[in-house]
């Protein structure tokens, strides 16, 4: 495991159970991936490497869960990661949404 991602990874894998996520909490997901920033995206995509890595693909350069290459970057249908990773993800992609609220208000202070 990547040791910046160490803290993140254990923490939202601690946080989440081994199941699906329901019809609500997937149109959710949806509606706020579409809205992270650059750094979102680069974390959604470590804490994929690092669940497949952590999961008994250490080493793995294929692009998981059927993953495919776009001209800017990798899309991931959400049916294809298991259970636990669309779990570690959502919990991840709500608490980085709140972050980058916190901060965009912060900068609007500063102003």
């Amino acid at each position: 495991m990547s040791s910046f991602l160490d803290p993140l990874y254990s923490s939202l894998y601690r946080e989440t159970e081994n199941k699906g996520l329901t019809k609500t909490q997937k149109t959710k997901f949806v509606e706020i991936i579409k809205k992270l920033d650059k750094k979102g995206f680069e974390l959604v995509y470590a804490l994929i490497r690092v669940y497949h890595m952590d999961t008994g693909n250490p080493g793995s350069f294929i692009i998981p869960y059927k993953g495919r290459k776009l001209q800017k970057g990798i899309k991931f249908d959400l049916q294809y990661l298991p259970d636990k990773l669309q779990q570690i993800l959502f919990l991840f992609v709500e608490k980085h949404r709140e972050k980058m609220k916190e901060e965009q208000k912060l900068s609007k202070q500063r102003f």
